[in-house]
């Protein structure tokens, strides 16, 4: 708190202002400041031992990081014995790159395949001309092996083989898969070893006309 009295104001105030008054007309007007030295006002740079020190140190941070970098990709451990001064390293592209895997489907001899579809009919030709002979120089039997083959549901895929011995093979393979996974049934009906044989009863007819 200031407290002002009137002897106080009476000898102290004036001078105060005629010194005030006074200075204020010995202010001269102050120089325009130049941009440099605006620049400076408002920036702090550091001095230039201190610059080249932190360009030094940024130089020897990406040598220490290329040389570190450089030794993984080319070298491989001390451990390994290589004649070689520099071994490649193998690196997993698979972060870097990214890839499609082509399938050719028709695979490289597709071009060399297709004038073989001629000798491949031929052949399926001469397949029906040799079935077509079977089944005239022996029609009973090939009449009897389809019968056969249509008893048991047979079904070949794609297309029935063209011999008939492939055929009897074949029917032989099923019977035994039937023996195999219906144990019970196959014995029932099948004349399997070391059991009784079947009776099957013939008429004289068939016996002295019918070729064994």
């Amino acid at each position: 708190m200031l407290v002002l009295n009137p002897t106080w104001e009476r000898e102290t105030a004036p001078g105060a202002l005629e010194r005030l008054i006074e200075n204020i007309k010995h202010l001269s007007e102050p120089e325009p400041d130049t941009l440099t030295e605006r620049k400076t006002a408002y920036t702090n740079l550091p001095p230039p031992s201190t610059v080249t020190k932190s360009i030094s140190q940024y130089l020897g941070r990406n040598r220490a990081r290329n040389d570190a970098s450089n030794r993984a990709e080319f070298l491989r451990p001390t451990s390994e014995t290589s004649c070689a001064r520099t071994d490649a390293k193998t690196l997993d592209r698979d972060t870097q790159m990214k890839y499609d895997i082509a399938k050719n489907e028709d695979g490289p001899l597709r071009r060399t395949t297709k004038k073989e579809k001629g000798s491949v009919l031929d052949e399926k030709g001469k397949q029906k001309v040799d079935r077509a002979d079977e089944s005239l120089t022996n029609p009973a039997v090939f009449e009897r092996i389809a019968d056969i083959e249509a008893h048991l549901a047979v079904h070949y895929v794609p297309s029935s083989p063209a011999s008939l011995l492939t055929r009897i093979r074949f029917l032989e393979e099923h019977i035994i898969r039937l023996e195999k996974e219906y144990p019970p049934w196959a014995a029932l009906h099948f004349n399997q070893p070391r059991r009784n044989a079947s009776i099957f009863f013939q008429s004289p007819n068939c016996v002295s006309k019918c070729p064994v």
